[in-house]
């Protein structure tokens, strides 16, 4: 299908998210939890005339597991490895010092493998 707009909310704004929801009518929302918390999300869904996961999926980038709310399904991010590799990074930078023309630099990328959570939140569509 076509793809959607996205929205990009800074803070909770109800209003704006339902209407969003109600015109673009998306098959899966994609949220980071640390800004908005699910149960604003999916009550925001509820409001607007969706049910998740049954009308629309609730994948989240950064999966928590809190006893409150069944987990939901998303990426659980490996944050152990990525804390890991950003103090090598500047042990790294003490040791051999910056490079001349930056006091911190980050010439490389880093893949971090994370795992997919399967959760409650998204069906399987036929």
């Amino acid at each position: 299908g076509k793809a959607k707009p996205p929205i990009f909310l800074g803070a909770p704004d109800a209003v704006r998210f339902q209407r969003w929801l109600k015109t673009n009518r998306p098959d899966v929302l994609i949220m980071e939890e640390q800004t908005f918390f699910p149960e604003w999300v999916i009550a925001q869904a509820n409001a607007a005339g969706f049910r998740v996961p049954e009308d629309i999926g609730l994948v989240s980038t950064d999966v928590w597991q809190r006893p409150q709310l069944r987990p939901l399904a998303g990426i659980t991010q490996n944050w152990k490895d990525l804390g890991s590799r950003a103090v090598d990074l500047l042990i790294s930078q003490i040791y051999h010092g910056p490079p001349p023309d930056r006091e911190l630099a980050v010439d490389h990328v880093a893949l971090v493998r994370s795992t997919w959570s399967d959760g409650w939140s998204v069906t399987k569509r036929k």
